[in-house]
């Protein structure tokens, strides 16, 4: 392809001059933390304070205002693409909510608040990844290059960037005076910190910036270079690779404006496309008459729900904290179904590896089994030939089941925390339903459900563990 020739040799260019940028120990040492301030008045203006989102950072030349709430609500968002990607649904959407908001925001521009002119390169170069890999996210989704090449570099792309912004959010969470360590907002932060930063990923957060854009220089560059492949695509690949061949003299906010625009051109266009999105809704019942032993059929989400794969080229998951135990156990009381919006290979491949012996999964189900409405994968319960009295669907994904929402328990989204519980804090209430005998599952499962997300959406990355006794003692 020829039209990619310049690239090519820019992107070899740029990666010989990124990786020339590495940090000299002396150097990282003299960057300093600089304290929050604030003025000390009565309690009333004290309580304020610990509530305000504004916070003044004092730096050495002067007092700046970061706002932690739009810091938070930019690192949900960014969240929120990879926590969908997996499952090719409606990834887009939030794609586009971070965009619009990353648009109509100022989002604050983080290499003020740092004096290393190599650490402010790499702080700028993190932030234009950011809002690139939303833009190839909503790229891919629109002109339905959907397949598990596509989807696992895409993974990889918003894997490193946002553990970028959680290294980036911990360096300024230092900087904080420990008067501000009440203030809400701050407390949010340390949060998000604790729960989302990948154990991988240890070590200093600068050389850990460093390198993760090193990976995503070669990962977007590559990227584009495979992808934005034809005579249609050429005006996105032009303004793309304009940017990552000049990422020194970028300006944030004109990437920013130039991408927000490239968002609007890539949805003009894709709605007055022609092509169609292609996908057979299959009728069922997809699944053989139940085994006698069972009355209750338990369906699993696979990607972010038990696994959580992570590599491109090959398939190598990683496999979420009690999930043996978890269908060893259940096996006894549930027929257990898989049920994946990704391609037969692919999720045979790792079911193979769990359960080698077939002795805990009852039944397979994949993609082509999913009903597509509006371009989204959607399982419906109704075409598994079973009673939704004594179906339920477990997923991380709220869009999964949403046309039998009140069949499903909605839990946290697993990447690589070693110390998840939720797989084992489920075993006891699911076990009671089949004790107790619950006629209605749907019944059971409505106010957890709903507690649930009211939990998720303020932020709680654990809501299950939080409502487990409400739901013990609703059996009751």
């Amino acid at each position: 392809m020829s039209n990619n020739q310049p690239l090519n040799s820019s992107l070899k260019k740029k990666e010989s001059k990124i990786n020339s940028n590495s940090y000299n120990k002396q150097e990282e040492n003299n960057e300093k933390e600089i304290p929050l301030r604030y003025n000390n008045g009565n309690e009333k203006e004290s309580n304020n304070l610990n509530e305000t989102k504004n916070i003044l950072a004092q730096t050495q030349e002067k007092r700046l205002s970061l706002n932690v709430e739009d810091l938070l609500i930019q690192e949900d968002k960014l969240y929120k693409i990879l926590d969908n990607i997996r499952i090719k649904v409606n990834f887009n959407f939030s794609a586009e909510e971070y965009l619009e908001f990353s648009h109509i925001t100022s989002i604050q521009t983080f290499e003020i608040f740092f004096s290393d002119e190599k650490f402010i390169f790499q702080i700028n170069c993190a932030q234009i990844y950011e809002f690139l890999s939303a833009i190839l996210a909503t790229f891919l989704y629109l002109k339905n290059y959907l397949n598990e090449r596509t989807i696992n570099h895409l993974k990889n792309i918003l894997y490193y960037t946002h553990q970028n912004l959680i290294m980036i959010i911990n360096l300024l969470t230092k900087k904080i005076n420990i008067e501000y360590q009440d203030n809400i907002w701050v407390k949010k932060l340390k949060e998000c910190v604790k729960t989302k930063r990948s154990e991988s990923l240890t070590g200093d957060e600068k050389f850990i910036i460093e390198q993760n854009n090193n990976i995503l220089f070669n990962s977007i560059g590559n990227f584009i270079l495979l992808y934005f492949n034809n005579k249609e695509d050429f005006r996105i690949f032009a303004i793309i690779n304009d940017i990552m061949c000049n990422l020194e003299k970028c300006s944030l906010d004109n990437v920013k404006n130039n991408l927000f625009n490239l968002k609007n051109m890539l949805i003009y266009s894709s709605e007055n496309s022609q092509e169609s999105f292609v996908h057979v809704n299959l009728q069922g019942p997809f699944l053989p008459k139940i085994d006698s032993k069972y009355k209750y059929t338990l369906v699993l989400d696979l990607d972010e729900t038990i696994i959580h794969c992570l590599d491109q080229q090959e398939i190598v998951p990683l496999i979420r904290p009690g999930t043996k135990e978890f269908l060893s156990e259940l096996s006894k009381y549930y027929e257990i179904v898989i049920f994946t919006a990704s391609i037969k290979d692919y999720a045979d491949t790792i079911l193979n590896l769990i359960d080698k012996d077939k002795k805990w999964i009852r039944h397979r189900l994949y993609r082509k089994h999913t009903t597509v409405l509006k371009n989204t994968y959607l399982k419906d319960l109704s075409k598994l030939g079973r009673d939704l009295n004594k179906v339920i669907i477990i997923d991380n994904a709220y869009d999964n089941f949403k046309l039998q929402s009140d069949n499903g328990i909605f839990i946290n989204t697993w990447i690589d925390d070693k110390k998840d519980t939720t797989l084992f804090d489920l075993i006891p209430m699911l076990k009671e339903i089949v004790i107790k005998k619950v006629k209605d599952v749907r019944k059971a499962l409505r106010k957890v459900r709903d507690t649930m997300m009211r939990l998720y959406v303020k932020g709680d990355n654990t809501p299950y563990n939080t409502v487990v006794q409400f739901i013990k003692d609703s059996q009751k």
